[in-house]
């Protein structure tokens, strides 16, 4: 019985060993750091592969004659309809992941050191902003997801080869209450915006500009990183009672794969060499 007290207490203190190991891990800045930095990792993979769907459907709807067909043509029921309702589907993916990836780096940014966020801003400035389009992509967002749906306009050419354009309405655009740069670009555009030449460069320009972002904050939160890893190892080490810290993890389950070869061979298994961790 007196055994059975002492396991059961030994086994209480280290589930509370274990809870406040875990609270101190998930409220250290470290851990905070990295897991911003896996969302936005995250966020910015989903609007890249929403950025390159609409690229790739505006490029079929503009060279593949039998869509470009029935953009323009208008003498028989057409199935227009269904075709702008998938450019509906692509562009709003695409700005609402782009509204995402905003907030998101933002909030990275804004909790990263002076310098950082400097470079960011000089950065942002003269890859991303320096693009006329940027300010109204950005805000193209807001006139989508809380204004009314996209003014697509259609027009083409017919001859040896039958292309398209997908467009949107420059004076349906400018019913909404842009900001200044905005609305410049829609006005110096003309009747219509031809949206496919617009979004290569502006997604190569934000992959380049993330791409640094998330190097350059991994680099710089390196010791805040590395302290959580730490807090990380001890917690593994209570909760395995000290077997093994977690940074053995991939060796360990190759050993037992290798004991489960060997039992089907008919071998004698191995014990797992155990070293105590270095913490």
């Amino acid at each position: 019985m007196q055994d059975a007290a002492e396991a059961a207490r030994g086994h209480g203190d280290r589930a509370e060993r274990l809870a406040a190991a875990e609270t101190e891990l998930n409220e250290h800045a470290g851990t905070k750091l990295v897991r911003r930095l896996e969302q936005l990792a995250r966020v910015f993979t989903a609007w890249r592969h929403f950025a390159i769907d609409l690229e790739i459907l505006i490029a079929a709807f503009e060279t593949q004659e039998d869509i470009a067909v029935e953009l323009m043509q208008n003498v028989r029921e057409s199935t227009r309809p269904a075709l702008q309702l998938e450019l509906d589907k692509a562009l709003i993916a695409y700005l609402a992941s782009l509204g995402a990836l905003i907030d998101h780096t933002r909030t990275l940014v804004r909790n990263q050191p002076k310098a950082v966020q400097d470079e960011f801003a000089e950065r942002l400035s003269k890859d991303v902003f320096a693009l006329p389009q940027a300010a109204f992509l950005g805000k193209l967002r807001n006139y989508v997801l809380h204004y009314v749906v996209a003014p697509w306009r259609f027009s083409g050419t017919l001859g040896d080869q039958v292309t398209a354009e997908v467009r949107l309405d420059s004076a349906a655009l400018l019913e909404f209450d842009w900001n200044k740069d905005s609305r410049a670009f829609i006005e110096s555009s003309g009747e219509t915006i031809h949206l496919s030449a617009l979004l290569r460069p502006y997604r190569e320009a934000t992959e380049k500009l993330h791409s640094w972002l998330l190097e350059r904050s991994w680099d710089e939160g390196t010791p805040l990183i590395e302290a959580s890893n730490q807090l990380m190892a001890r917690r593994n080490l209570i909760l395995s009672a000290g077997v093994s810290d977690g940074r053995d993890w991939h060796e360990r389950v190759a050993h037992i794969q290798e004991n489960l070869d060997r039992e089907r061979r008919g071998e004698a298994q191995t014990d797992y060499p155990q070293t105590m961790p270095d913490l």
